[in-house]
Parts: C-alpha cells; structure tokens; sequence
C-alpha cells in the first residue's frame, strides 16, 4: 500500500488500537522528515557560499525590526539601503543593506575574511563548536507523545498565537513625523584616510613642480618680451625712413605686446603708443577732408543741398579726418575745446567742439594754439535755413591723436619741409606725448570727467 493510501486510512478509521495509533504516528514522522530536507539543502548552500567569499550575494539576509507604534516588520536586506513603512501608522523605516564586511564582536555577519583557507579554519572551527553546542533532538516516542496530545498541542498552539497591539488611529499617523535616521560619518577618520601621509607627500611635489614650471614660463617670456622691444627699437627709425607703413604697424603691434609684458609706461612706451595710433590713421584717413565735405553740402549761391544734407552725417561720422588748425578753450566747467574751421557752409557758422581737457597742457606750452591732430565725430547737428542756427560737430575723444612724426605727415598730404613752423610744431607735440603722463591716461581722465558731468 502507498503512503498516501495509507495516510487516508489513518485519518479515517477509528484509532482504537495502540498498533494503528503507533502506525498512523510513524507516517508523520517521516513527513516531518521530508521537510527537514530543504532546511539540510540551504545549510549546505550557506557553507558553500562563506567557504567562496560569496556569502554578501548569495545568503539572504532577513531582518526584523519594531516601530514605533509596536508593529514589526520583517523582510529581507537587499545590496543598497531601503525604505520601509508600516502599514499600521505608515511611519518610514530606514534599513541598513547586506553587510559586506566580516563580523565584528558588535555586529554579525556571514563573511568571513581572509584567504581560502583562513576561511576554511574559521568555518570548520564554527561547525565543531556547533556540534559541541547542540543540544540533543527529543527522541521518537517522545515526540509522538507531544503529537497526540491535545493538551500539549493546544497549549503550543495558543503559546503561538502573537499578540496584536491596538492599532493607531488614521488621524494620529497622519500627525506622525517620519523620521529617517541616517549613519554617521567619522569626519576624523574620513579626514585621517583622505590625507595620508603618501598623497600629502605627491601633492607637495605636484605643486612644487607646478609652481617652477610657471616661473620658469614667466621668465622665458618675459626674456622673449625683451628681444621684442630691443629689436623692434632698432626697427622702427629705419621702416619710418623707409616709408613702408605695414611692416611699420606690425612691429609696433608687438612692440606694444612686449612693453605690456614687461609692464613698460616711460618716455619711449607712450611714443610708440601715439606712433602706433599715428600709422593707423595714416592708413584709415578719409580721401576728402572735413571742410570740403562741408562746403559740398552748399551750391553755388550758398544755399544747402538737400539731397546732400541727408547723406553728409553718415559720411562725416564714418570717416578720420585731419586737420592742422587752432584750439582754444571754451571757458566750459567740463574743460571743453573749440575747433576754429575756416568754413561757413550755407552762411551757417561751424561749431566743433571737443571734451579733453589734457589737451590744455599742451596749448600752455604751444602759445600759438596750433595743432595738427587726427580725429573722428561722435554728434552732427545740421543748420535748418527757417532759423538761424550752426553746424554743431562734436568730436571723439577716444580717436584724438595727435600727429608727431614728419613721415605721417608727409603721408597726411602736408610738406613740413617747407612750413619750418610745422616742423617746429611735431618736434613740439613729439616731446609733450614723450613727457606728459597724463596725455598717456587721456582716456581714464576722459571717461572721468564724462562721468562727472553725467552726474551733474
């Protein structure tokens, strides 16, 4: 007969019989066997994984925690940390992950460290200590005993039975704060195994290195930017006697980079900055000149063209002008100049006037108030013929430049060797830009003073 059949005909038949009851209690036990079969398979498995060093991964970690309202969750510890919530408060739980680590007196766990066969001697070591241990299983009839007896079985049962707290009102959780409790850092020892004594070691010779390599880079380019300024001196008088304007601006170009290097401001600094300014005018120049622009705006009986009034600002605002005329001061708080232009277009008078007050240095020193300079407008205001008004021309400031070699001049169309005023003249605005320190910070003042009068 099977055991199955033999299990139905314990259960239905009367068991009158000490025999029977003893037969039908034998079928039991070895049910009870069989499920200590899957128990017997993970004990193997659990060995087998800390004997490998992959017991982290391979043996579940359950854990069992209480809440605060008294309900206890259970579950299993995953590879990262988790959120738990109780399902009668709805408090969150914070859940540690699976212990990597070996255990400690404080904290358990299944990894054992070591080599293979440290972890060897270590398991072999807890098995003998657990067959020491173990205390001995009860025997068959006593366990058949404990079986048939309802006393015993109700008492096991009703000692089996968990007793559940009341739970908490929606109202109260609601009105719990979670808490969430997070580990703790050792900041001591974090900062203890960041700044080993190795990596402070490697960092002080990364940043001694570090701080020679850009010294000796300061030096080999402030030596370069020497050359520079040494070769480009000697240049520069032989292209000005040679005409040639392009490579002219060139070595001025870096002349200027190299005197920015060397942090070069003395007498032969601010010549080369105005020599450099001067080539760039020569090169940009308008073709036709400011009066002659002025008196195109006007036909033959004087009168303003008004075709030609409507195009002559765009081309007196795009164009460099020079002239070689007299400044004199306005009398203005702003320290304002006024250009004399010998012109009247349409029988309107011209007003130009230009903010630099720097610039009365120079006429203190030129008693005629002659200038030749070079310049571009910044406002015109055209004359209307039903009123009587004038030209209103400002110029730029930031374009003043003044003319100081007789090459550029010759270039502007102007012949200083015939005019020994004239020469007389660059040499006296050549030594004004050479000396003065305040016409090399013209446009600091410039801006300055613009600032000061938009505050008034």
């Amino acid at each position: 007969m099977c055991y199955s059949r033999s299990l139905r005909a314990c259960h239905s038949t009367v068991d009158k019989s000490p025999l029977m009851r003893q037969t039908c209690h034998a079928g039991v036990q070895s049910d009870t066997e069989l499920e200590f079969m899957p128990e017997t398979v993970n004990k193997f498995t659990r060995i087998k994984a800390r004997l490998r060093g992959t017991a982290a991964n391979d043996i579940p970690a359950p854990f069992e925690t209480a809440c605060e309202c008294g309900h206890r969750i259970a579950g299993t510890r995953s590879r990262s940390w988790q959120q738990q919530v109780c399902p009668d408060c709805h408090a969150k739980l914070y859940v540690l992950p699976v212990n990597v680590y070996p255990s400690t007196p404080s904290v358990p766990s299944e990894v054992i460290g070591g080599s293979f066969l440290t972890r060897l001697k270590v398991l072999a070591g807890e098995l003998l200590s657990q067959q020491r241990n173990e205390v001995a299983s009860p025997s068959r009839e006593d366990w058949i005993a404990r079986e048939s007896d309802p006393a015993d079985s109700d008492s096991s049962s009703a000692s089996g039975v968990r007793e559940i707290s009341e739970p908490i009102s929606p109202a109260s959780a609601r009105l719990r704060r979670p808490k969430l409790s997070l580990p703790r850092i050792d900041l001591t020892d974090l900062a203890r195994r960041t700044f080993t004594p190795f990596r402070i070691i490697m960092a002080s010779m990364v940043l001694v290195v570090g701080a020679t390599s850009t010294w000796i880079w300061h030096r080999s380019t402030e030596e370069a930017a020497h050359r520079t300024w040494l070769e480009s001196m000697d240049q520069i008088p032989e292209l000005l006697a040679a005409h040639d304007l392009v490579s002219l601006e060139t070595v001025l170009s870096d002349a200027l980079d190299a005197g920015r290097v060397l942090d070069r401001n003395g007498a032969e600094w601010r010549e080369t900055v105005n020599l450099l300014a001067e080539t760039q005018v020569v090169q940009d120049v308008s073709p036709v000149t400011l009066p002659s622009l002025l008196m195109n705006a006007a036909d033959e009986n004087d009168r303003l063209l008004p075709e030609r009034m409507r195009s002559l600002p765009d081309e007196i605002m795009n164009g460099s002008f020079v002239i070689d005329g007299f400044v004199d001061p306005s009398g203005n708080a702003d320290g304002s100049l006024l250009v004399d232009i010998p012109v009247m277009p349409g029988g309107f008078p011209v007003h130009m006037t230009l903010t630099l007050p720097v610039l009365n240095e120079l006429l203190e020193i030129s008693d005629s108030g002659r200038i030749v300079f070079a310049f571009r407008c910044s406002d015109v205001r055209l004359p209307s013929e039903s009123r009587k008004e004038r030209w209103e021309i400002r110029l730029d400031p930031a374009s003043f430049v003044l003319i100081t070699s007789p090459m550029h001049c010759r270039q502007l169309g102007f012949a200083p060797e015939d005019d020994p005023s004239l020469s007389e003249l660059l040499s006296v605005q050549k030594n004004f830009v050479r000396d003065s320190e305040h016409w090399a910070r013209r446009h600091e003042r410039w801006l300055q003073t613009a600032d000061n009068g938009a505050t008034k």
